[in-house]
């Protein structure tokens, strides 16, 4: 046997090796390492995005707990925003604030700046809505969302006991065919819920860029100064359900 083919052999047999070494990794990694975290790539082949519920369909009563993490020294974190980020712990911070662990050092905890504490329960900022979501004074309406969301859909649908509520608020948080009109505008510049209703269709159209029309003035969506916005209650015929909410017959 020469030497070419010895050598050959041998990288067949190594690269044989490797492959039959890695199979017990993956499966450890997909249904024991990372069993509760929903990903895109996971949902995105399943989710329902412009199809509302169908009126037969019955919502299913969840237990109202959600997994929790056994606490190990690390945090997921929001990976959306370039300037913030809110881990699993519901604190929001700079992103130049995260330690090695993902976690934030400093910042405010379950903050609802740029949110509406009232419905439809809105945020102008992704991270301050995940964490404004993962607050006590929010766990009734975020369980009455899952008690009555559409048992369809690949995560409202999960029971909640599968998820972690930072898991169910960074998920829910994000905007979706629920928050456009007119095909690429937002319907408000408030685009980020929490609650059990879709963002409040506002008189101007607030585009996919952030630009506004009609002269609206908007203010920057982390104003530390700012507190939440607490106003008159909005009319509840202004008040639209999210379409993976199933209203009660």
């Amino acid at each position: 046997m020469t030497p070419v083919l010895t050598l050959l052999l041998l990288l067949v047999a190594a690269t044989v090796v490797r492959f039959a070494v890695s199979i017990p990794y993956q499966y450890y990694n997909q249904h024991y390492r990372h069993p509760h975290q929903p990903t895109d790539d996971t949902i995105h082949a399943h989710i329902l995005v412009d199809v509302p519920p169908s009126q037969k369909t019955k919502s299913h009563l969840r237990r109202d707990t959600f997994y929790i993490e056994p606490w190990t020294g690390q945090c997921k974190n929001t990976v959306h925003g370039l300037v913030y980020a809110t881990d699993a712990r519901g604190i929001t911070c700079k992103r130049s604030n995260l330690m090695p662990t993902g976690c934030c050092s400093d910042g405010g905890r379950f903050s609802c700046s740029t949110c509406d504490v009232e419905a439809p329960h809105c945020c102008s900022a992704y991270e301050r809505c995940v964490s404004c979501c993962m607050g006590p004074t929010n766990t009734a309406l975020v369980h009455a969302f899952m008690a009555h969301a559409d048992p369809r859909h690949p995560v409202y649908g999960q029971p909640s006991s599968d998820l972690t509520l930072f898991e169910f608020c960074s998920f829910r948080c994000r905007t979706s065919s629920a928050g456009v009109q007119h095909q690429n505008s937002y319907r408000s510049s408030k685009k980020h819920c929490y609650g059990i209703h879709r963002p409040l269709k506002e008189l101007d159209v607030v585009n996919s860029d952030e630009s506004v029309l009609h002269n609206v003035t908007t203010r920057p969506v982390h104003d530390e100064l700012r507190g939440p916005r607490n106003s008159a209650a909005i009319p509840p015929s202004q008040l639209e359900y999210d379409p993976f909410y199933l209203v009660k017959a």
